[in-house]
């Protein structure tokens, strides 16, 4: 099976916020992100820092029971947000054709593709 790998970007800027989420820093967990909605820790993502403004943003992962009701792209806006509130300027992601769930979110909030490449 030929997967493309897709490497995108997108200019942050605000969003409303859904006060039901939440984000904190693991401690040791070099920029992973821990997420909460509604009280509950559903997740996580992984952050690297870049010197220009921009983040580089892997390992989105919502928690295997909480998978399939959408809660990724609810939340999504609160993730751009978040990184927003932080200073960063753009955020740049790769992700898989064999990850359609996740290419979904990504082209819905207007992610750019910089460049792809057939695996």
């Amino acid at each position: 099976m030929n997967t493309t790998e897709y490497l995108m970007l997108r200019q942050l800027e605000p969003f409303n916020k859904n006060r039901e989420v939440s984000f904190s820093e693991i401690a040791g967990g070099d920029g992973e992100i821990s997420i909460t909605y509604k009280g509950e820790p559903i997740g996580s993502f992984t952050l690297l820092p870049y010197s220009n403004g921009d983040v580089y943003f892997y390992e989105f992962e919502i928690s295997e029971n909480r998978r399939g009701q959408g809660i990724g792209t609810m939340i999504f806006p609160d993730i751009l947000n978040y990184l927003y509130e932080k200073g960063y300027k753009n955020i740049r992601l790769q992700v898989s054709s064999s990850n359609p769930a996740a290419l979904a979110i990504y082209n819905k909030y207007n992610f750019k593709v910089l460049e792809a490449v057939s695996m």
